[in-house]
């Protein structure tokens, strides 16, 4: 006889010891492209897929090499290649999953308790009008904790933020490592910030493309010659934010809010 499947709320969901597996009903919010654990060889690709109900967001890590231990395995990438494909957003599905702690190399914490999940298998998906009005009050946002200058300059070395701003420059990388692609000056709330740019989020920043606004999840700080930068890597998401369209992703309170006008209220500055 079959378990019976209870899903669990969202924001009920607990990282371990206190959960290990659940089941769990929620909405597509976004899916991202292919990110990789790490540059070369090592590389441990994977998705991630944001989830929402009612109560809470959270993300789902849809691996393509099976872990442990890392390593390709073309039949198992193609099957979680067509689960991810089959996702769409706006739509009601229940997964099994894993649940582990957010990892703070590949995101800034979403679901309140500071869990993810690890994709297991898709149990099922919902279509109908019921369904849609269950989960009406998703919230299909993305989970963006901008931080302003200030947070950013405390912040420790090697963890990941969210930020707002324009992009003021963009050049060209001539000499510089062979994934290292771009270097950028970002403009936020309280400053500004030398960023680099390495392989897979180069085409978002053109050269002689600025200045144009950007919403970046996962940007890691760094140092460099005793200066603050930020590091735009494999791990980081990269939201365009020059179009109406675009700019609905953001919560509407932080639109509507101080911070979002004063981050774009300096545009026409320059050093």
């Amino acid at each position: 006889m079959e378990e019976e499947l209870v899903p669990v709320r969202v924001s009920d969901i607990l990282p371990p010891p206190e959960m290990w597996r659940v089941h769990v009903k929620a909405k597509v919010v976004c899916k991202t492209g292919v990110h990789n654990t790490a540059m070369g060889s090592a590389s441990g690709p994977f998705y991630k897929i944001l989830l929402a109900d009612k109560t809470d967001q959270i993300y789902l890590f849809v691996y393509l090499h099976p872990r442990p231990p890392l390593g390709a395995n073309r039949k198992f990438t193609e099957e979680m290649q067509e689960v991810v494909d089959l996702l769409e957003i706006g739509q009601v599905y229940t997964f099994a999953a894993r649940v582990r702690n957010y990892h703070p190399d590949y995101t800034v914490q979403t679901q309140r308790n500071g869990a993810e999940l690890l994709f297991d298998n898709m149990v099922d998906t919902y279509d109908d009008e019921e369904e849609d009005n269950v989960m009406e009050d998703a919230k299909m946002y993305l989970p963006l904790q901008f931080s302003s200058a200030d947070v950013i300059r405390e912040t420790d070395v090697g963890q990941a933020v969210d930020v707002l701003g324009t992009v003021v420059r963009v050049g060209a990388t001539h000499g510089a490592p062979d994934d290292l692609l771009r270097f950028v000056t970002l403009e936020i709330m309280g400053g500004r910030f030398h960023c680099n740019v390495w392989r897979g989020h180069e085409k978002a920043f053109r050269v002689n493309a600025a200045p144009f606004r950007v919403a970046i999840q996962g940007a890691k700080v760094t140092t460099f010659d005793h200066r603050i930068q930020l590091h735009i890597g494999n791990t980081a998401i990269v939201y365009m934010m020059n179009t109406e369209k675009e700019l609905s992703r953001i919560d509407p309170n932080i639109r509507e809010g101080e911070f979002f006008s004063e981050t774009f209220g300096s545009d026409d500055e320059d050093d």
